[in-house]
């Protein structure tokens, strides 16, 4: 059973790009190790959350034990240039080639953000299917957001999920523009893609069928901070002052502690 707390306490240093960043008050900012956006199955309702490993780095320091967010209470922080678009399909508003911010499917791209529905019972579904939708976004002037795989099958195909520049290409699973759908009980990661630096805010509508419950659906904004590289003056600045400055705090809504 999950126990929900609130953890208070102040941070020497929380990190230099966490320092930089601007968020919502209150807002922790997750930068390193593995995370999912999960749902939850409470009390006859879908519970959409951040679902957080333990030793993840949040507010510069690591988490001691396995905890879960809820939507608005974290932002997921990309930082780096780490590859290029590719593809015959603009789903990204860039051309070929054009190096863009990634992470999501690889571990040795931080923060290794996925999907997780383990937390829900595949006997409890019917057809055992959870529906993924993008429902709204902001994003920044001229910037875009892309969730898509590469070469699934082996081939040169890349498969778009969710697309904010152009939704018609993004019908993977046939269900209709910007939705896809997990199995109950599973977990999977595909790249998350964005053009500019920025704030992204993702809504995602979560829907499935309860067979006791009947239909069931949730929806959380989930938010994404996309920040360059720091330069060494950058890094001197934050970590010799802001560094010093910057003070951990968690509302009584954002975390809890799983037992």
């Amino acid at each position: 059973m999950k126990a929900f707390s609130t953890i208070f306490g102040p941070a020497l240093f929380a990190g230099v790009l966490a320092a930089s960043v601007c968020t919502s008050h209150g807002q922790s900012i997750y930068t390193h190790g593995h995370t999912d956006i999960g749902l939850d199955y409470r009390n006859g309702a879908l519970v959409p959350h951040w679902h957080l490993d333990a030793g993840n780095i949040v507010d510069g320091q690591p988490l001691d034990e396995e905890s879960e967010y809820a939507p608005e209470a974290l932002v997921a922080q990309f930082s780096g240039l780490r590859g290029s678009a590719s593809g015959s399909l603009d789903y990204l508003s860039v051309p070929t080639g054009t190096p863009i911010y990634m992470g999501g499917p690889s571990v040795s791209w931080q923060p290794y953000l996925g999907f997780g529905t383990e937390e829900l019972d595949p006997g409890e579904w019917l057809g055992g299917r959870i529906t993924f939708s993008l429902m709204s976004w902001t994003a920044p002037t001229g910037g875009n957001f892309s969730l898509y795989a590469t070469n699934v099958s082996g081939t040169a195909t890349i498969d778009i999920f969710l697309s904010t520049y152009d939704p018609s290409v993004a019908n993977i699973d046939g269900i209709g523009q910007n939705a896809f759908y997990l199995f109950a009980g599973a977990h999977e990661h595909y790249t998350f893609g964005f053009t500019t630096p920025g704030t992204y805010e993702l809504t995602l509508m979560f829907s499935g069928e309860h067979s006791l419950g009947g239909l069931a659906s949730a929806s959380g904004t989930f938010g994404f901070v996309v920040v360059p590289e720091p330069s060494i003056g950058h890094y001197l600045i934050f970590s010799g002052v802001a560094g010093l400055l910057l003070w951990r705090w968690r509302p009584a809504s954002s975390g809890c502690s799983l037992a």
